[in-house]
Protein backbone atom coordinates (compact mmCIF):
# COMPACT_ATOMS: atom_id res chain seq x y z
CA UNK A 1 0.00 0.00 0.00
CA UNK A 2 1.26 3.45 -0.88
CA UNK A 3 1.63 5.87 2.00
CA UNK A 4 0.73 9.45 1.18
CA UNK A 5 2.41 12.46 2.76
CA UNK A 6 0.45 15.37 4.24
CA UNK A 7 0.60 17.44 1.05
CA UNK A 8 -0.65 14.52 -1.04
CA UNK A 9 -3.48 13.89 1.41
CA UNK A 10 -4.52 17.56 1.29
CA UNK A 11 -4.47 17.77 -2.52
CA UNK A 12 -6.25 14.45 -2.97
CA UNK A 13 -8.82 15.36 -0.32
CA UNK A 14 -9.55 18.65 -2.06
CA UNK A 15 -10.05 16.89 -5.38
CA UNK A 16 -12.43 14.39 -3.76
CA UNK A 17 -14.37 17.14 -1.98
CA UNK A 18 -14.67 19.47 -4.95
CA UNK A 19 -15.74 16.65 -7.28
CA UNK A 20 -18.77 16.13 -5.02
CA UNK A 21 -19.53 19.70 -3.97
CA UNK A 22 -18.86 21.70 -7.15
CA UNK A 23 -19.07 19.28 -10.06
CA UNK A 24 -19.40 22.13 -12.59
CA UNK A 25 -15.80 23.20 -11.86
CA UNK A 26 -14.40 19.67 -11.83
CA UNK A 27 -11.84 18.51 -12.99
CA UNK A 28 -9.90 21.34 -11.37
CA UNK A 29 -7.30 23.75 -12.66
CA UNK A 30 -4.05 24.25 -10.78
CA UNK A 31 -5.20 27.70 -9.66
CA UNK A 32 -8.51 26.33 -8.36
CA UNK A 33 -6.76 23.50 -6.55
CA UNK A 34 -4.30 25.88 -4.87
CA UNK A 35 -7.27 27.93 -3.66
CA UNK A 36 -9.04 24.80 -2.40
CA UNK A 37 -5.96 23.61 -0.52
CA UNK A 38 -5.46 26.99 1.12
CA UNK A 39 -9.04 27.72 2.12
CA UNK A 40 -9.29 28.41 5.82
CA UNK A 41 -12.77 27.06 6.52
CA UNK A 42 -13.19 23.33 7.14
CA UNK A 43 -9.43 22.72 6.89
CA UNK A 44 -7.01 21.62 9.56
CA UNK A 45 -4.31 22.52 9.56
CA UNK A 46 -4.65 25.70 7.54
CA UNK A 47 -1.84 25.76 4.98
CA UNK A 48 -0.38 28.16 2.46
CA UNK A 49 0.69 26.12 -0.57
CA UNK A 50 2.01 27.83 -3.67
CA UNK A 51 1.41 26.60 -7.21
CA UNK A 52 4.82 24.89 -7.33
CA UNK A 53 4.06 22.83 -4.22
CA UNK A 54 0.67 21.75 -5.53
CA UNK A 55 2.10 20.91 -8.98
CA UNK A 56 4.90 18.78 -7.46
CA UNK A 57 2.33 17.05 -5.29
CA UNK A 58 0.11 16.39 -8.31
CA UNK A 59 3.09 14.97 -10.18
CA UNK A 60 3.72 12.55 -7.31
CA UNK A 61 0.06 11.58 -7.10
CA UNK A 62 0.05 10.94 -10.84
CA UNK A 63 3.12 8.71 -10.48
CA UNK A 64 1.33 6.66 -7.81
CA UNK A 65 -1.87 6.42 -9.87
CA UNK A 66 -4.16 8.55 -7.68
CA UNK A 67 -4.51 11.50 -10.07
CA UNK A 68 -4.92 11.96 -13.81
CA UNK A 69 -4.04 15.03 -15.81
CA UNK A 70 -6.72 16.19 -18.24
CA UNK A 71 -4.93 18.00 -21.04
CA UNK A 72 -6.62 20.93 -22.79
CA UNK A 73 -8.88 20.18 -25.71
CA UNK A 74 -10.28 22.56 -28.30
CA UNK A 75 -11.09 25.93 -26.76
CA UNK A 76 -9.52 25.18 -23.39
CA UNK A 77 -6.28 26.75 -22.27
CA UNK A 78 -5.14 24.87 -19.20
CA UNK A 79 -4.50 21.39 -17.91
CA UNK A 80 -6.96 20.16 -15.29
CA UNK A 81 -6.65 17.46 -12.66
CA UNK A 82 -8.96 14.73 -11.40
CA UNK A 83 -8.70 12.04 -8.77
CA UNK A 84 -9.00 8.34 -9.61
CA UNK A 85 -8.93 6.85 -6.12
CA UNK A 86 -11.62 4.32 -7.01
CA UNK A 87 -9.52 2.98 -9.89
CA UNK A 88 -6.26 3.05 -7.93
CA UNK A 89 -7.75 1.12 -5.00
CA UNK A 90 -9.99 -1.06 -7.21
CA UNK A 91 -13.12 0.14 -5.40
CA UNK A 92 -16.57 -0.65 -6.67
CA UNK A 93 -18.73 2.46 -6.89
CA UNK A 94 -21.56 0.79 -4.94
CA UNK A 95 -19.11 0.12 -2.12
CA UNK A 96 -18.02 3.76 -2.09
CA UNK A 97 -21.62 4.95 -1.91
CA UNK A 98 -22.40 2.49 0.90
CA UNK A 99 -19.35 3.64 2.86
CA UNK A 100 -20.39 7.29 2.49
CA UNK A 101 -23.91 6.66 3.79
CA UNK A 102 -22.59 4.59 6.66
Amino acid sequence: MTELDTEQIRVLGCLLEKERTVPDSYPMTLKGLVTACNQSSNRFPVVSYDAGTVQRTLDGLKDTGFVRFVHPSHGERTTKFRQVVDERLALVLDAIAAAETG
